[in-house]
């Protein structure tokens, strides 16, 4: 790095309170959000699973 490049770094501030509290209020909205897409694709797939095997019992009853 360069001397330049140093001094143009800008110091980071200390969040006051309520900042802090919008972050973490932000970032549990985010980690649900990520949880309820999850959830849904799990139910989904768990919901083609139950077709396929209602299928593959059919198939079977109409071959035998």
């Amino acid at each position: 790095m360069k001397i330049n490049e140093i001094e143009s770094i800008k110091p980071i501030k200390a969040k006051t309170p309520e900042q802090l509290r919008v972050d973490t209020l932000k970032n549990k909205k985010d980690k649900a959000t990520d949880a309820l897409k999850a959830e849904r694709e799990r139910q989904k797939k768990a919901k083609a699973r139950d077709k396929i095997a209602t299928a593959q019992d059919v198939i079977y009853a109409i071959k035998t």
